[in-house]
């Protein structure tokens, strides 16, 4: 079957619909921009479009009060690593301070080598958690840490859906 455009404008509608109380312009637009940069691409082993992972991140992280700058990295967490854009892209996308501190929680949950196994590169991010579990942190790297468990926990619910059907 493979990628169903539509499927992936229905699923933004939902969001959009979901979240309608909590979504501002930015982060519409951050949503907009992911359904471009991810256009064509599906979940693996499924027809699913890869956005959907996308929105229930952000959905994730909306439902836990984030702020806008988080969300929107959550909403363009993997654009630079599974597409072509890039950061000056996403630099055009906002006023300059704002695409500053998006880019940097971006490129702070960016995996550096995506040619290790998915398990490895998980690994890799616990590894780091369980180093520096009392040190104060920057903010990008707490952020971090908020992104990876929306995505964590997004994808064990994935995980879980699979295993009951």
């Amino acid at each position: 079957m493979g990628y169903n455009h539509q499927w992936a404008v229905e699923l933004f509608q939902e969001f959009l619909t979901r979240y309608q109380k909590e979504l501002t312009a930015p982060m519409i637009c951050a949503a907009e921009f992911a359904i471009d940069a991810h256009k064509g691409q599906t979940r693996k082993s499924s027809d699913i479009p890869y956005v959907s992972h996308l929105f229930e991140v952000a959905g994730i992280l909306i439902d836990n009060k984030a702020c806008e700058n988080l969300i929107i990295a959550g909403l363009l967490h993997d654009v630079l690593e599974d597409t072509k854009k890039t950061v000056s892209d996403i630099e055009c996308l906002f006023a300059p301070a704002k695409a500053r501190e998006i880019i940097k929680i971006v490129m702070a949950d960016t995996e550096k080598d995506k040619s290790l196994p998915w398990k490895d590169r998980k690994l890799e991010t616990i590894a780091y958690l369980k180093k520096n579990p009392q040190q104060k942190r920057h903010a990008a790297d707490c952020r971090r840490q908020v992104i990876q468990s929306a995505f964590f926990s997004q994808n064990f619910a994935g995980m879980r859906r699979k295993h009951v059907e």
